[in-house]
């Protein structure tokens, strides 16, 4: 005869499955599944470290889990540190949402950075999010 489990016993075990915490992500296999690169010749495509080697470090370093909890990044412009951050600005609202605070030295700037980049970012990602 067949053992069927009890009532409580089935609501114990999917309630164990909603409430169990998600496996740590480290943040550049995170920008590899969820982030569309929105501009520059790559447009379109997913984020790669294949793109940008030296940035999959520092990625893991903004990690959730990473025993890191100061990061410093010195580079020059158009090296992709820019999508780097603002995906990590999406990898929290995610993974552990919470307020962020992302500064840029101006109101045109920061015109240009939501306009140009952050709100299409967001929109790509909130797509990809929907497809099944």
């Amino acid at each position: 005869m067949l053992d069927h489990p009890s009532a409580w016993r089935v609501i114990a075990d999917r309630l164990a499955q909603i409430i169990r915490p998600a496996e740590p992500m480290p943040l550049s296999r995170w920008l590899a599944e969820n982030i569309v690169l929105v501009d520059g010749p790559a447009a379109g495509k997913m984020w790669s470290a294949a793109g940008a080697p030296y940035l999959a470090e520092i990625a893991d370093c903004l990690s959730d889990d990473h025993p890191c909890n100061f990061v410093t990044v010195r580079k020059s412009q158009q090296s992709g540190a820019s999508i780097l951050a603002l995906g990590w600005c999406l990898y929290v609202a995610d993974q552990e949402p919470a307020n962020m605070l992302y500064a840029v030295p101006g109101i045109d700037a920061l015109k240009d950075l939501n306009g140009g980049k952050l709100q299409p970012l967001i929109d790509a990602w909130q797509k990809k999010q929907s497809v099944p």
